[in-house]
């Protein structure tokens, strides 16, 4: 009797480790809990978190990371009611953050509890047409024009900025977009119309959508950019060893000769002047600034008013000075230096500008139009030459 009751416990436990014994068991592979970093949280990856603030992040970070759905774990000491938590902090990232207040139209969630703590299922509605990709992130507004000028060389109709220290208005966005334009008028061949919306947050952070609208068609921007590109530079007839200072009036020479100077709003780019060969006084203005900084000049369109109209005009640096340059007025008369070179108290009386935005210009030169050099005699063939 003994050896069979051995017999029968030991075939028990041989059973019970073959899996196949005399009753089913399951088994539970335990491990020490190792906590997540709740600052971060990505697309495959279960974010676990352990108070209020924690969950926000996560939030946020499924939103920069364009994450449509995700699960999130609340550690087992978690303080809150996870519910109202989850309601709350839902609702505040969607109204307190400037890039969710621009891109999130909804974010749902299921809990659910597991033996020690809950777990939801996030899903997140974005905006259609939003690309995450898109987004253009910078902690403080320095340095965006590059950003913005690189939309207008791909001619991308619309850039979006998230800047976390941010302090620009909706309208100083949308000068420094036309001052990027104007300082590289070979970017668009037409004046973009640029629209801005701004949002922004409990913080310091602000998203700008700036949309411009360059009215063309994509083939005729392309078109038109080849042509710029091909733009032949030596047609201006700027002699050998020229100074900046004769370098510019040949500039202003080459202009005033080869345009047709119109009033029409139509023809307000550098590509109307230098392609089309008509412009108004700020497509002359964008030429000018075109021309001059192709050849090292420093240079940029000013504008303001003439005789109380709207007009543009140039100031350029030359030799550590700065001069105003008025392309346009040179179509006023048959001197050509009236407007060139030019000083602020030259100009006082008829014209009109927001001095604290240029620079001042407070030195007189003396400049003498150089003499034209008559083009070569064409020899005519005689019957002795040809002998």
């Amino acid at each position: 009797m003994k050896r069979i009751f051995v017999f029968l416990i030991a075939a028990s436990v041989f059973l019970s480790f073959c899996g196949c014994g005399l009753y089913e068991k399951e088994y539970v592979s335990v491990k020490d809990y190792e906590p997540s970093d709740t600052s971060q949280s990505s697309a495959g990856e279960m974010a676990v978190v352990a108070n209020y603030s924690g969950l926000k992040r996560t939030l946020l970070a499924l939103v920069r990371a364009g994450t449509e759905k995700d699960r999130i774990v609340f550690e087992d000491s978690y303080p809150g009611d996870v519910s109202e938590d989850l309601s709350s902090a839902c609702w505040e990232i969607r109204t307190q953050n400037a890039l969710c207040a621009y891109c999130v139209e909804n974010i749902s969630y299921d809990t659910s509890y597991l033996v020690t703590h809950y777990e939801a299922d996030i899903s997140v509605t974005y905006a259609p047409g939003f690309d995450v990709s898109s987004v253009i992130t910078s902690s403080y507004i320095t340095g965006v024009s590059r950003y913005i000028l690189e939309s207008y060389n791909g001619n991308r109709p619309r850039t979006v900025l998230l800047i976390s220290n941010g302090s620009y208005s909706a309208d100083e966005i949308s000068e420094l977009c036309l001052s990027t334009y104007r300082d590289n008028p070979l970017s668009c061949i037409s004046k973009p119309q640029i629209e801005v919306n701004l949002f922004s947050g409990s913080g310091h952070e602000k998203l700008y959508e700036i949309n411009m609208n360059y009215q063309l068609q994509p083939e005729e921007i392309l078109a038109g950019k080849e042509k710029l590109e091909s733009f032949d530079y030596s047609a201006i007839g700027i002699p050998e060893d020229s100074s900046d200072e004769y370098t510019a009036f040949y500039i202003l020479k080459y202009l005033h000769d080869t345009v047709e100077f119109v009033q029409d709003p139509g023809h307000s780019s550098a590509f109307s002047a230098l392609i089309e060969k008509k412009a108004d006084s700020e497509g002359l203005a964008m030429a000018y600034v075109a021309l001059c900084k192709n050849f090292g000049i420093e240079c940029e369109a000013v504008e303001g008013q003439k005789n109380w109209d709207d007009h543009f005009w140039n100031i350029v640096g030359i030799e550590g000075e700065n001069f105003h340059v008025d392309v346009s007025a040179s179509y006023e008369s048959d001197d050509l230096s009236k407007y060139f070179l030019a000083n602020d108290s030259n100009l006082w009386g008829s014209y009109r500008w927001d001095t604290s935005s240029y620079p001042s210009c407070s030195a007189s030169v003396s400049f003498d139009i150089p003499e034209e050099t008559p083009p070569p005699e064409e020899t005519v063939p005689t019957e002795e030459t040809e002998g």
